[in-house]
């Protein structure tokens, strides 16, 4: 891939011009600016491209466009066959109007819902290698979409609601109340399981944004990007954003344990301080895979709530069984 972006800078360089703006990623190239331009920009994409061994396929090309537009586009490029949308996906976001942002994001989250699904179910067999699965993997793929897309909070609810009334409880082995879900939505060292959620973590474009602001300003003006300024302004940009988020989660911790039972929110305040076990992949070979009983068992005991399965009394004394 860095040879290859290598290869390709000097048919970048050759076509950057001040009427339009482009944007290079691997193979993928994308132009913005009036259709007049966007045309004059394939043209010569298309004259310079092959001298460098890239050969562009307008079949394969989208020209995405506004309302009112329609028979310009198609004088300038019906020659192409160029495909003609309103909105289409770019770089894992979409280009289109916030109502097109929002379908996208439906369709994505109807997906991860089916897929939480069926973390649900093999959590009845597995539920440390799926908590494991589910916070270390799957969460990250809507995590990368929040930061491409702004604006879609709203359409997270039914992937959260999955997770909360499905997944939550196939994992724990009972029932999650709300507040329980809010709270194992934290991370582990604040008393939650480090199962996000996805509403709450849908405002990561603003930071992505930030944080990308000098790469923005590169890529419109032309200018050489620093490299070293933009990875001091990304790192300050994000340990902010850290600091705030940390803030966030404690205030919230402490609001959630104060609805708990008194009883939870002792036996919570007590055991926060060892959650490491809640973290680590669950490999056998260092002796951190548990049974589904013994991880089940052990968040029972972190939640305050008795294991399943217990006797009703002891066998030796015959004393009611309980912890």
């Amino acid at each position: 891939m860095m040879m290859y972006a290598v290869g390709t800078l000097q048919l970048i360089k050759s076509l950057k011009r001040s009427p339009w703006r482009q944007n290079w990623y691997a193979d993928d190239s994308a132009c913005i600016g009036k259709l007049s331009m966007i045309r004059e920009w394939f043209d010569l994409l298309q004259a310079e491209g092959p001298k460098w061994g890239y050969y562009p396929e307008p079949s394969k090309s989208f020209l995405v466009i506004k309302d009112g537009l329609e028979e310009e586009s198609r004088a300038l490029f019906g020659d192409l066959n160029v495909k003609i949308v309103y909105s289409h996906r770019f770089l894992g976001g979409v280009i289109g109007s916030p109502a097109q942002k929002k379908e996208y994001v439906r369709e994505k989250v109807q997906k991860w819902v089916e897929h939480t699904e069926k973390f649900a179910v093999a959590a009845q067999d597995s539920p440390q290698a799926v908590h494991a699965a589910f916070t270390k993997s799957l969460q990250f793929e809507w995590a990368f979409t929040q930061r491409v897309i702004e604006g879609c909070s709203n359409e997270y609810l039914p992937l959260w609601e999955a997770i909360r009334k499905r997944l939550m409880p196939a994992i724990t082995g009972r029932e999650v109340s709300e507040t329980e879900g809010n709270l194992m939505s934290l991370p582990a060292r604040l008393g939650g399981l480090g199962i996000s959620n996805p509403i709450d973590s849908a405002q990561a474009f603003r930071i992505s944004q930030r944080s990308c602001e000098l790469l923005s300003a590169s890529i419109i003006s032309g200018d050489p990007l620093n490299s070293n300024e933009y990875y001091i302004d990304v790192s300050s940009v994000l340990k902010g954003e850290r600091a705030l988020r940390q803030s966030i989660q404690i205030q919230r911790s402490a609001e959630l344990m104060h609805e708990l039972p008194l009883n939870q929110q002792r036996v919570l305040r007590r055991i926060t301080g060892s959650s490491q076990w809640l973290s680590v992949l669950p490999t056998a070979a260092d002796g951190f895979d548990l049974s589904a009983t013994q991880f089940r068992d052990a968040l029972s005991l972190r939640y305050a709530h008795t294991p399943q399965g217990l006797p009703m009394s002891c066998d030796g004394c015959g004393s009611p069984f309980d912890v």
